[in-house]
């Protein structure tokens, strides 16, 4: 039997995390973060099945897309939703650079859309996980 997947949602803005804390109900375990340092220590020491990942944090001098960027010299299977409100092609054109599993716009994505892409990303990183274990094993 697996375990329950765990979920990390990075979010600045308290409205928009509780919004997808009740999108994700009963997925998983949700991790939450609006500090982009502190989710990434909890990465550093506990490995998540899925992450959903706000870009612009004014707040924080690393933004969503520096998030990303460190997660990936520890974790490069981890599959990440950029969750963002910018729709601007040098965005989607970081998302790709940081092998971003899905750009969801905010104003788009609905609540069952969010949904059935989490759980897409939470296969999907159990799948490439394996495949890197499967790799390091042979």
């Amino acid at each position: 039997m697996t375990s329950p997947p765990v979920i990390l949602i990075l979010e600045d803005e308290r409205a928009q995390l509780i919004t997808v804390r009740a999108a994700l109900r009963g997925l998983g375990k949700i991790q939450e973060f609006s500090d982009p340092n502190t989710a990434l220590v909890f990465l550093r020491q506990q490995s998540a099945d899925a992450a959903i990942v706000d870009v612009h944090m004014p707040r924080f001098e690393m933004d969503g897309m520096d998030f990303i960027r460190s997660v990936r010299t520890f974790d490069r299977d981890l599959c990440v939703i950029v969750r963002t409100g910018d729709n601007s092609t040098e965005l989607a054109d970081d998302a790709i650079e940081v092998r971003a599993f899905y750009r969801a716009i905010k104003s788009k994505t609905t609540v069952d859309e969010l949904r059935s892409l989490t759980a897409a990303a939470v296969m999907e990183t159990r799948s490439r996980r394996q495949v890197t274990t499967d790799a390091a094993n042979a």
